[in-house]
């Protein structure tokens, strides 16, 4: 009786138990990586809501041309394409800033809204992509138009998400190695013990299951195996020699038996009855 090769490649065991880990561990470390994102990204945003809205506090105190030369010198502290501010007058004609219209989107309510499209302009130092946008009526009648972009918010989530690609990928890489490397040991084992269970098989009971020093689960089924064929030999051996004494005990009486006909057969004659039952005896 042939017995089944070891399992290769996705069938065995260590590699279904390794792989499932790997699974498991990109799983979480993805689920992981995106509450993270999801809770950095909230508060950066709450952040810089925060941050427009002291700017928005802090110019509401001016008015004039003290307004004026505050925003002006902001200016000089403001990150360009990130932060950008406009004035204008009660008829909506620009006075001052780098802002020149007032976003189309943008409500005149004083609350902070957040824009798709920030600027139409193809000033480079003007955000243009999704920003938060407040216009603000100055107590002498102007309109003062505050804008901070969230480009440095997705630079922080470009950042999350690479350190995501990177912690995936260095899991995968890693962990089809080691189960490369971790599979070659169990089958190696298991084809040493296949080869002997086949000289089992064949009739061989003197063989053995091999036993390593790590005394693991492989060892522990060796063993019991090994102590069955212990026990196993050793009543096939008590058989044998219950079966050599019988035969010995039944060749004497049998070759005397055996003697005795064919005595009698010489004696009978050649063409009787009683000669063909002798014969056949």
């Amino acid at each position: 009786m042939s017995l089944l090769n070891p399992s290769k490649g996705w069938r065995s065991s260590s590699s279904r138990l390794l792989a499932l880990y790997s699974s498991l561990f990109v799983a979480w470390s993805c689920i992981l990586m995106g509450v993270l994102y999801y809770e950095v990204s909230d508060y950066l945003s709450d952040l810089s809501r925060h941050s427009l809205m002291q700017r928005q506090h802090l110019f509401q105190r001016f008015d004039g041309d003290e307004l004026v030369e505050a925003l002006t010198t902001s200016m000089t502290f403001d990150m360009k394409g990130v932060e950008a501010y406009g004035l204008f007058d009660e008829q909506f004609r620009p006075l001052s800033g780098p802002i020149h219209a007032i976003p189309p989107d943008l409500r005149l309510d004083g609350k902070i809204h957040a824009l798709a499209n920030c600027i139409d302009s193809d000033d480079p130092k003007l955000p243009k992509d999704s920003c938060d946008a407040v216009a603000t009526h100055t107590s002498d009648g102007r309109w003062l138009v505050l804008v901070r972009a969230n480009g440095s918010l997705f630079g922080v989530t470009r950042i999350i998400w690479h350190a995501l690609l990177w912690a995936v990928s260095l899991t995968i890489i890693p962990g089809a190695a080691g189960w490369h490397l971790l599979r070659r040991r169990p089958l190696r084992r298991i084809r040493g013990i296949q080869a002997s269970a086949e000289a089992i098989v064949a009739g061989d009971l003197t063989h053995r299951l091999p036993l390593s020093n790590r005394r693991d689960e492989l060892d522990m089924l060796a063993a019991i195996v090994n102590a069955m064929l212990d026990r196993i030999e050793k009543l096939m051996n008590e058989v044998k020699g219950v079966c050599d004494n019988i035969a010995h005990d039944l060749r004497t009486p049998l070759t005397r038996l055996r003697a005795q006909l064919y005595r009698i057969r010489q004696e009978a004659e050649q063409d009787s009855g009683y000669a063909v039952k002798l014969d056949d005896a």
